[in-house]
């Protein structure tokens, strides 16, 4: 099965006849120790002012099928009191937020619910988006060329950061506010910063530069990227500015989602579909452009961890979000994924084993629950994959508890395709999850854009990174859109026949409510 879906995608391994990447690397050491940021800076900058300058000097007249990709890297040390600030864990993000300015320069964050890996970026080397199956099936080939080549260079860690919608790849459902986003958006990272596995506390973090030193016109963009970040410094002063909405609204009314809650009861009943996730809005206005990077910051704290991310797209737009959700990761053969569905309130801050013990044995949560452990499982077994079970047991987080069966398993063969294709097969199989939509999946798909009236964009989509030994994707959820002086945060949660109205309003706002924690106190 695994065989027959990558080649009905053309996605084979080996360097794809559109990609021609030359890799290698350059790196500043200080032997066994790392440099400071502005040496590493001021050396980024004079390197590539001397490839500019070998380039002119030249007047070369390369080839567009022998195009290079070369990355200057160093160990940088931080200095000062960037890890001190009141984070749930210290991250690259908070560096980057002490530098570079929210406005005129795009930014990236990404950081795995279990820490092994926190980059953040700086602008982009390359940018793939567009719109529909075709033009992703041609920016995954391209990324799959661009890392294997990377790979046979050496360069295991190149990765390609972004995310893709929730409902596919038609634009003519998209609403205007994603416009920018395409059904996909992913990219390599111009200027990445990468911290150490685990380091609770940031002392040091890889520091790497993407650029092709074939092209003039990326060398002038390198050289202005390195320039900025050099000469931009806002200190502990902006990290620790938090960032205040004047005010907020609901987008979706009571009534509103009680019509849709009846039209679902019916469906219900006449079989139509067993599970449906209904979704709700709120926004959030701002005098001023509020700081996206800033928002994840403080989402991951208030949320007690995730997965965090911050995707810009442009100066007036941005994806922001911490999500309890992992799609899957994929590391070698082995898979991993997992079913989170089913939640209770949690009353207290202290212990919850009570609580535990209640939302265990709730039968409409239950159900909710095995509806998504059965379809991931019947997903892996369509890959010849046997999966093995851990759960349900119960995750507690601030104010909220939830069911969660985590779910393992591994390909039998290598076969003849790269990561890069198998990880996005299995992307498109496990999402959406019936924990984001419902079951079965194509009639819940269809009927969810009627039942909620707008466009839900990348909220509950797939966010992460293609890597050439890893590739891990969560589900983005406790996530918004940032466009301009607003904020849109998203909530929702799975109906069943035993749900009631008021309980699962109550559910969305709870989702909802890490925004207005953030955001409102």
């Amino acid at each position: 099965a695994d065989g027959d879906a990558n080649q009905r995608k053309g996605i084979m391994v080996g360097e794809h006849p559109r990609v021609k990447s030359i890799w290698r690397e350059e790196t500043k050491s200080a032997g066994h120790g790392a440099l400071d940021e502005d040496v590493i800076l001021n050396w980024l900058e004079k390197r590539v002012g001397e490839l500019r300058d070998e380039f002119h000097q030249a007047k070369c007249n390369i080839p567009d099928d022998s195009a290079q990709w070369l990355r200057l890297s160093a160990v940088v040390a931080v200095v000062g009191n960037a890890h001190e600030h009141h984070f749930h864990r210290s991250t690259v993000a908070t560096w980057l937020l002490s530098r570079v300015p929210s406005q005129g320069v795009r930014r990236m964050a990404f950081c795995t619910r279990d820490g092994r890996l926190d980059m953040a970026a700086v602008e982009c080397a390359r940018v793939w988006s567009g719109w529909g199956p075709e033009a992703e099936l041609h920016a995954v080939q391209d990324i799959q060329g661009l890392i294997d080549t990377a790979a046979v260079a050496g360069l295991h860690d190149v990765r390609v950061f972004g995310g893709f919608r929730f409902d596919g790849q038609d634009r003519k459902a998209a609403g205007q506010e994603w416009e920018e986003f395409g059904s996909f958006w992913l990219a390599l990272p111009r200027i990445e910063c990468v911290a150490d596995t685990g380091d609770q506390h940031l002392s040091q973090f890889h520091l790497r530069l993407y650029l092709r030193p074939s092209d003039p016109v990326d060398l002038d963009v390198a050289v202005e990227t390195v320039r900025t970040l050099r000469l931009s410094r806002h200190g502990t002063d902006l990290v620790d500015k938090p960032v205040r909405a004047c005010g907020c609204r609901d987008l979706d009314s009571f009534n509103d989602y009680s019509g849709a809650m009846r039209r679902i009861a019916d469906d219900l009943m006449r079989g139509i579909y067993d599970k449906i996730v209904l979704v709700r809005r709120r926004e959030f206005d701002f005098s001023d452009p509020p700081d996206a990077l800033r928002i994840a910051l403080d989402l991951y704290n208030v949320l007690g961890g995730g997965f965090m991310f911050c995707l810009q797209v442009s100066d007036e737009s941005s994806f922001v979000g911490c999500s309890p959700e992992q799609l899957f990761s994929l590391e070698g053969l082995q898979v991993c994924t997992e079913a989170l569905a089913g939640t209770l309130r949690r009353e207290e801050m202290g212990a919850c084993d009570e609580e535990a013990k209640e939302l265990l044995a709730s039968p409409k949560n239950r159900i909710e629950h095995q509806i998504v452990v059965d379809q991931i499982v019947a997903e892996l077994r369509a890959l010849d994959i046997s999966a093995t079970l851990d759960g349900p047991k119960a995750v507690v987080l601030p104010h909220l508890i939830h069911l969660r069966t985590s779910i393992s398993g591994a390909y039998h063969r290598n076969g003849h395709f790269s990561t890069v294709g198998r990880a996005y097969d299995l992307l498109r199989r496990l999402h959406p999850t019936p924990a984001v939509s419902g079951m079965p999946r194509t009639r819940t798909l269809k009927a969810i854009p009627n039942l909620e009236g707008f466009d839900r964009g990348f909220f509950a989509g797939p966010v992460g990174f293609f890597g050439a030994t890893k590739t891990e994707f969560c589900v983005a959820l406790r996530s918004g859109l940032v466009r301009q002086r607003s904020v849109v945060s998203y909530g929702g949660g799975g109906i069943v026949k035993a749900s009631e109205t008021k309980s699962e309003w109550d559910e969305a706002e709870l989702k909802i409510s890490s925004f207005s924690r953030v955001l409102l106190k």
